[in-house]
């Protein structure tokens, strides 16, 4: 098999470990780079079938946030390489991708379509939020609108 994998992860992540174990398991030939458009740009180009990319827009301005999020986007696109990303971002996860794993507490909690399962009641449940969603040009925008407490915390 021996799929290349580009696996671009910040050095004192956990999950590094747990990854690279896996890929090796796996029989995955992997490369690792920094953070960055520049990175994910010469990643790309040893032709890999997928990308994995953890928090790729965090500390960065909101126009270097859109040029990564455009490159994987278009990486996807026209060279059609899986690209497997954790944002922590809703409005970005809805934007940039085709699918989502929505986590609660290290499990997996719903995948789909972001607009299948960014629901109201997910957001409650997850992330302890009311969210509000608005609809502009067919895109819709997820604004929280206040904290919910948890029942235990209501006494």
């Amino acid at each position: 098999m021996n799929k290349t994998v580009i696996l671009v992860v910040e050095d004192d992540r956990p999950i590094r470990s747990l990854i690279v174990t896996a890929l090796k398991t796996h029989d995955y030939k992997y490369l690792e780079a920094e953070n960055g458009s520049s990175a994910i740009l010469e990643a790309s180009s040893h032709n890999p079938e997928i990308i994995l990319l953890d928090e790729p827009t965090t500390y960065l301005d909101i126009c270097y946030q859109l040029e990564v999020l455009e490159l994987v986007r278009h990486l996807n696109r026209a060279y059609a390489m899986t690209i497997v990303m954790v944002l922590h971002d809703i409005n970005q996860a809805a934007q940039y991708s085709d699918i989502v794993y929505m986590m609660k507490d290290g499990e997996i909690y719903n995948t789909g379509a972001p607009k299948d399962i960014f629901l109201p009641e997910s957001f409650t449940d997850v992330f302890r939020v009311e969210m509000r969603t608005l609809t502009d040009r067919n895109n819709e925008y997820y604004v929280p609108q206040r904290m919910v407490r948890r029942r235990e915390e209501n006494v």
